[in-house]
C-alpha cells in the first residue's frame, strides 16, 4: 500500500504543477490583453480631434473642453471644469476673443452648451480690451445665439441668465444681431419676452426701433406683435 502511494504522488504534483502553470499562462494573456486595450483606450483618447477647428483657437485642457463641447459630453465637461479647473469664463480664443461657451455653438451641439452652463458657465461671460483708446467689449455667446436660426441655443443661454439687453462690439443690440441674420423672428420674440428693451435705439446712435423695421418693410404682423408687447408706434 505503501508503496503504491509513494508512486502516485509525483503523478500528483506533476498535476498540480501543471495546473498551477497553465493558470500562471491565463492570468499573463489576461494581463496582456487587458494592457492591450488600455493602450488603444489611452491611444483613442489622445487622438480626438475637433471637427470644428478647434485646435485653432484654443490649446492644453481648454481644446479639450471645446472638443467635448462638440461632442456633448457631458461627463469629461464636468471633470474638466470641477476637477482640472478649466474656467470657461475666463477661456477665450486665441483670435477674436471667442469666448469657450460660444463653441457649442458653432458646433450646434445643444447637449455641450447645457453641460457647460450647468457646470457653472456664465451666459454674459466677454473679454474686453482697449483698442484705439477706446474700451471694446467683444462678442459673447449671448451675441452669436441671437443670430441663429435654431432659437433653442438662445432660450437656453437666457434661461441660465443672460442679459436681453446685451450689445455686441459695436454696440448693437441683440434685437438687430437677429434682424440682420435673416430675420430671426423666432429669437425676437423670445428676446422680448425676456426683458429686450423694444423701444431703445438699437444702433450704437440715432433712433432705430425694432418696430420701425417691420413697419417701414410691410411687416404688419410683426409690427402688431410688437405693439401688443409695447413698442410705441412711430
Amino acid at each position: 500500500m505503501q508503496a503504491r502511494l509513494q508512486c502516485k504522488c509525483p503523478d500528483l504534483l506533476d498535476s498540480e504543477m501543471m495546473i498551477m502553470r497553465k493558470n500562471r499562462r491565463d492570468l499573463m494573456a489576461s494581463t496582456l490583453i487587458a494592457a492591450a486595450w488600455l493602450t488603444l483606450f489611452l491611444a483613442t483618447s489622445c487622438s480626438v480631434t475637433s471637427a470644428h477647428g478647434a485646435h485653432n483657437y484654443f490649446e492644453g485642457k481648454a481644446l479639450q473642453l471645446a472638443i467635448a463641447t462638440e461632442r456633448g459630453d457631458a461627463q469629461t465637461i464636468g471633470r474638466l471644469i470641477q476637477q482640472d479647473g478649466v474656467n470657461p469664463d475666463t477661456t477665450f480664443s486665441r483670435e477674436g476673443g471667442i469666448p469657450l461657451l460660444a463653441w457649442p455653438l458653432r458646433a450646434r451641439s445643444l447637449d455641450g452648451l447645457r453641460a457647460l452652463l450647468d457646470n457653472g458657465a456664465d451666459p454674459n461671460a466677454r473679454i474686453a480690451k482697449h483698442m484705439n483708446g477706446q474700451l471694446i467689449n467683444f462678442n459673447n455667446a449671448m451675441v452669436y445665439a441671437a443670430k441663429m436660426d435654431d432659437p433653442r441655443y438662445l432660450e437656453l443661454l437666457l434661461d441660465h441668465g443672460g442679459d436681453p439687453n446685451t450689445r455686441n462690439s459695436n454696440r448693437e443690440s441683440l434685437l438687430l444681431q437677429a434682424f440682420l441674420s435673416g430675420n430671426q423672428w423666432q429669437n425676437i420674440q423670445l428676446l422680448v419676452k425676456r426683458g429686450a428693451a423694444i423701444n431703445e435705439s438699437q444702433l450704437s446712435s440715432g433712433a432705430d426701433t425694432v418696430l420701425s423695421w417691420y413697419t417701414g418693410r410691410g411687416g404688419f404682423n410683426q409690427a402688431w406683435w410688437l405693439i401688443q408687447q409695447g413698442a410705441d408706434p412711430p
